[in-house]
């Protein structure tokens, strides 16, 4: 156990002095620990991965959220240009969500050589106005066999067309990896269908989507 304040990236290994007076060393273990500011309504910071296993991220205490709020992912960098990876939040919840890098199959490389930069951000579902920016927050279930068209809770002014990101959350089954199409998008909401790589194995489920429509 260690208690790590600043973020970045550290380096542990294990080494062991023998009988023999011989120094034996582990190979090196990466960990590392992220960023993340928070106001009342949207935490955001910047995930730092070291592998492929699952990171784990937990809100600011002093500003909680009430229920559980809806995750966007950003983009990766190119740091690891032959390992395509996908964003997959498997758990979110009040306090923090869980997050699984997840490699399209037909990715040169399996494995992450170098360090990944995520930006990621939480928001409590609902309405918000972030000074000039109207934004609505919200979630629809979304078959990957089909496209959906969905409805905002409260239509943008006549002309107005907002940005629209969606991130797949806590999907229940996990046949392949999996990303969001957007299209179609107007004032009154737009139309989301969820894609795999041509040959994946597909599924008729419904998966919870969350989406950020802002002007």
């Amino acid at each position: 156990q260690d208690t790590l304040t600043s973020a970045g990236i550290y380096e542990y290994r294990i080494v062991n002095l023998t009988a023999e007076n011989k120094m034996l060393a582990s190979p090196i273990f990466k960990a590392s620990r992220s960023t993340i500011e928070s106001s009342e309504s949207v935490h955001y910071g910047e995930m730092i991965l070291v592998g492929l296993d699952e990171v784990k991220i937990g809100y600011n205490e002093d500003a909680p959220f009430a229920e559980a709020p809806a995750i966007f992912m950003g983009a990766h960098t190119n740091n690891n240009s032959s390992l395509n990876l996908t964003n997959l939040v498997t758990l979110a919840t009040a306090s923090g969500f869980t997050y699984t890098p997840s490699p399209w199959l037909s990715s040169a490389s399996a494995e992450m050589k170098e360090a990944e930069m995520l930006p990621f951000m939480a928001l409590s579902k609902g309405s918000h106005q972030f000074g000039p920016l109207t934004c609505e927050v919200g979630s629809a279930k979304v078959r990957m066999s089909k496209e959906q068209e969905i409805t905002f809770t409260t239509p943008f002014p006549e002309g107005v067309v907002p940005v629209v990101l969606t991130e797949i959350n806590k999907p229940s089954i996990i046949k392949a990896p999996m990303v969001t199409r957007v299209r179609d998008v107007t004032n009154m909401g737009f139309k989301c269908q969820i894609m795999v790589e041509e040959g994946a194995t597909t599924s008729s489920s419904s998966y919870n989507v969350n989406y950020m429509a802002i002007t």
